[in-house]
């Protein structure tokens, strides 16, 4: 038997080897260790952890404990946590346990051994929380640990089905867009506040829609919502939309009882119509002046440095489709002119019969300038990190070769201005929440090169999608209007657009305070009228998404590397069919 003497230098030694891991682990965050506990350089870091640090008993510490403690304490800065963590405590809560999620990720795949030895202490995440509090509770945080530390792991959104029963407000797309920043802390805060303000406002909501409906409901039947909106100043009035709507309504109730079916299919229409509270908060406008012409030079070299690996690819593409380019303007050729430029095919002939003088050849300049090709790009959260950087990257290329050969070519992005609403929804709400208003974001169109700009203008312009806080909604049925009104306004007969996407049109506010397909069903409709007309061909590609329930004419990739073949590949197939 070990006698007290030997007990208590093993104690000692375990403590001594805890202190040197923990301080190298957490960056010295950690001061020491001692019987007492763990000695933090800085208090404020307590409120990066989730645990108890001034454990009661240290002989029962394991080393998956100090390292979970530490991984927590490195990949938290303090500053930037001091800036998001929320004053709410059970926002607070959450935002430390899925942080904390984010950290032992990282950290797991930093430092192998600490993988293995979190294994025990991650199973039994539970035990780590204080035994007195709530066990619901308990039971929530430990599930909320679990499906983030699952999600970061893999890279992508799993067992969403599950969370969704528990979190009906957060979107998919949400959290899609939280995993791709897990490498950048303060971008992944601010993402993550998002997600805590539906996770803790959850029931609350409920509660404010039942209410809302109840009150709608008392204002149509007394008539106190005109009233309101009488007095209401002049920028605070209903949209017209919505008063031209209310009017029909009104008159068709009139005649309700002489034409009754009549009156409900009228009805029942104009409700079914896509519909927009207000357009006076969106903007159609030039990337340049959505950030300053440093900031933008600096993006365009973290643009540059993001692609360094793919050049043999991006050259690959290029001759491919330069090659095709080539081949189609020979067709830009007359031959059997009387004058022009000599026709070497003719040579011989020219030898054999010299009065033949039909041996020249004139270029067609109307046909190398008659088609005119738009890339609209889905500018949304989700599509941040590799997706968008390599949709902007093959847009490039296709721009630049295009111009080459007097191709016109234009670059346009889609988002809103604002996550869960803007001005729009501050204005529905000021105008008593009307039932079913439509579209309540404001829209961010943006137009990284037009068609009739050189490529060296525009350059720096596609950087932009780099800018922290572009990429949020995706509204697309108005971004293909959008899109397809300016190849209008062209004078090329021939007109192409592309639209890169990744998946269905998203956009919290409008769905939450109308029916849950509105953009889906808008979306279907301005691509049908689109394909119907024919003026305008259509391709769309899917990145990891199916997009063919929308377009005829789509393919969809799983592998984003694979968007640029892909993209040049059905230009040329497009390109070819205009020639012809």
């Amino acid at each position: 038997m070990k006698s007290n003497k030997q007990n208590s230098e093993n104690f000692d030694q375990n403590i001594s080897i805890h202190d040197a891991t923990a301080r190298a682990l957490s960056k010295n965050k950690i001061k020491n260790i001692s019987k007492s506990g763990i000695d933090l350089k800085d208090s404020f870091n307590e409120n990066t952890l989730i645990i108890n640090h001034q454990y009661k008993n240290i002989s029962t510490i394991s080393r998956g404990f100090i390292d979970f403690t530490s991984l927590s304490l490195r990949y938290t800065d303090k500053k930037i946590l001091k800036k998001y963590l929320p004053d709410n405590p059970d926002e607070k809560e959450k935002f430390k346990i899925i942080n904390t999620a984010r950290s032992i990720v990282i950290g797991s795949k930093k430092f192998i051994g600490c993988k293995i030895n979190l294994k025990d202490i991650i199973e039994n995440f539970e035990l780590i929380f204080e035994q007195g509090e709530d066990k619901e509770k308990i039971k929530l945080n430990s599930f909320l640990f679990n499906f983030f530390l699952k999600n970061f792991q893999n890279n992508k959104v799993t067992g969403f089905e599950n969370f969704a029963k528990k979190f009906t407000k957060v979107k998919k797309k949400l959290i899609s867009d939280l995993i791709n920043k897990v490498e950048i802390q303060e971008d992944f805060f601010k993402s993550l506040k998002k997600i805590l303000k539906d996770l803790a406002h959850e029931n609350k909501e409920v509660d404010n829609a039942n209410q809302h409906d109840q009150k709608s409901e008392e204002f149509e039947k007394t008539g106190e919502l005109r009233k309101e909106e009488k007095n209401k100043p002049k920028d605070e009035k209903l949209s017209i939309d919505e008063i031209r709507i209310k009017k029909k309504i009104k008159d068709l109730s009139k005649h309700s009882d002489s034409n009754e079916g009549t009156v409900s299919n009228k009805i029942k229409f104009e409700k079914s119509k896509y519909k927009v509270f207000t357009k006076k908060y969106d903007l159609s406008i030039n990337a340049k002046k959505l950030s300053s012409t440093m900031e933008l030079n600096e993006l365009r070299k973290k643009l540059d440095e993001e692609f360094v690996g793919e050049i043999e690819l991006v050259n690959k593409l290029a001759k491919k489709l330069e090659k095709v380019l080539y081949s189609i303007n020979q067709n830009y050729w007359k031959f059997d002119e009387e004058e022009g430029y000599f026709d070497n095919s003719k040579f011989s002939s020219f030898i054999a019969k010299p009065e033949n003088t039909s041996i020249f050849k004139v270029q067609n300049n109307k046909a190398e300038k008659n088609t005119v090709v738009s890339l609209l790009i889905d500018n949304s959260g989700s599509m941040r990190g590799k997706p968008i950087i390599t949709a902007v990257k093959t847009s490039e290329i296709i721009a630049r070769i295009l111009e080459k050969c007097k191709v016109s070519v234009e670059i346009l992005g889609f988002t809103t201005k604002e996550w869960k609403g803007g001005k729009s929804k501050t204005f529905w709400e000021q105008s008593g929440k009307l039932d079913k208003p439509g579209r309540l974001n404001d829209l961010l169109h943006i137009i990284y090169k037009d068609a009739s700009s050189p490529w060296k203008v525009c350059k720096n312009n596609l950087a932009l999608v780099l800018k922290d806080g572009i990429l949020k909604e995706n509204i697309d049925g108005e971004a293909l209007l959008w899109a397809s009104k300016r190849l209008k306004t062209r004078i090329e007969k021939k007109k192409i657009l592309i639209v890169v996407s990744d998946g269905a049109p998203v956009d919290d506010s409008t769905l939450s305070a109308n029916n849950s397909n509105i953009l889906d069903d808008h979306l279907k409709k301005v691509i049908d009228d689109l394909e119907k007309n024919k003026s305008i061909k259509l391709l769309a590609i899917g990145i990891g998404h199916d997009v063919s329930k929308y377009y005829s004419n789509a393919f969809t990739i799983d592998d984003v590397t694979k968007l640029g073949e892909v993209l040049v590949e059905n230009l040329v197939k497009l390109l070819k069919m205009n020639s012809n």
